[in-house]
């Protein structure tokens, strides 16, 4: 049996996620996958998945954290979908580890990969797999000081990764959160899926290995053009319809209504059910307030589905 296994990281699901790269790195994926004929394939996502719990930018569209990690749930069902794979396992970074109302955002990631039917497990910085007669261990940093530089590739990274290998005893690292991209026999530093207008972090991509030691990198330049105002928008849309489609069978899950209001947007989650509940009320004439109070919503949020803000 020949297995895949594929390697993403950084998908930093939030505001700055190249989501057009990370479209076009799926899709090289799945021409590979059928050229290798592979039957079981493994999916491996390391790193931030999210872009953390800053207060200051919830005011953004897809950066309340509950958002950033039902989103990213979603992304990666559309990732393992599209790629078939058997399993997915994440390694946290440092931005999942973040708290909201005491739970952890990979904690809400875990809970909402559960409900959306994904083979999924999360486990810990340092997890070593077998491909081939190689170890390799999974890593989001392996700086022997990981805070003075999270970015740059430097010396003291690649030693820090060569001493690694020696101290465990595995053949190789792959590792996220450096933004760069890098591949040696003993070191691979995956690129980061978050935009930067530096362009020594343009590289987005993956890599996707075979268990009998093929390794082939998919790297592109980045693709996003988050010059524009509007692109945080068009990444709100994108992740708001890979949901859409996914919970599309699902009576009981949640849709979003929302609408423009000075070049932002105000939005409200609401069940399928509550939402065919307040509209089937209008169509009989009963009063928005009256239909708030049955229910248990606010008056707003009847004149959401009122007025047809649903998106």
């Amino acid at each position: 049996m020949r297995k895949a296994y594929i390697f993403l990281a950084d998908l930093h699901v939030g505001h700055l996620m190249d989501y057009k790269a990370l479209e076009v790195t799926v899709a090289k994926l799945q021409q590979l996958l059928q050229i290798l004929k592979s039957e079981e394939r493994m999916l491996y996502v390391l790193g931030n998945l999210t872009e953390g719990c800053k207060t200051r930018e919830w005011h953004n569209p897809v950066m309340h954290p509950v958002l950033q990690a039902k989103y990213a749930s979603y992304v990666i069902k559309w990732i393992a979908n599209k790629l078939a794979v058997d399993k997915v396992v994440i390694v946290p970074g440092n931005n999942d580890l973040c708290t909201y109302n005491g739970k952890s955002v990979i904690l809400m990631i875990k809970e909402w990969l559960e409900k959306l039917d994904v083979n999924a497990e999360v486990v810990n910085e340092g997890h070593v797999i077998e491909i081939g007669r190689k170890k390799v261990m999974l890593r989001r940093t392996i700086e022997v000081r990981p805070w003075s530089r999270d970015t740059d590739l430097t010396l003291e990274i690649y030693v820090s990764g060569l001493l690694y290998t020696r101290e465990y005893d595995v053949d190789m690292i792959i590792c996220s959160h450096y933004r760069v991209f890098i591949m040696s026999p003993e070191l691979i530093l995956l690129p980061s899926f978050q935009w930067s207008d530096n362009p020594m972090y343009k590289d987005k991509g993956g890599i996707l290995m075979t268990d009998n030691g093929l390794v082939i990198p998919i790297v592109f330049k980045q693709m996003t053009d988050y010059s524009r105002s509007e692109t945080i928008h068009e990444l709100d849309n994108w992740l708001h319809n890979i949901g859409q489609k996914i919970l599309s069978n699902k009576e009981n899950e949640m849709i979003r209504l929302c609408i423009d209001y000075k070049g932002g947007k105000k939005i409200k989650w609401l069940s399928v059910e509550l939402h065919d509940r307040i509209k089937s009320m209008l169509e009989a004439g009963t009063p928005v307030k009256t239909i708030a109070k049955n229910i248990g919503v606010s008056s707003t949020t009847v004149r959401f589905v009122k007025n047809g803000y649903e998106c």
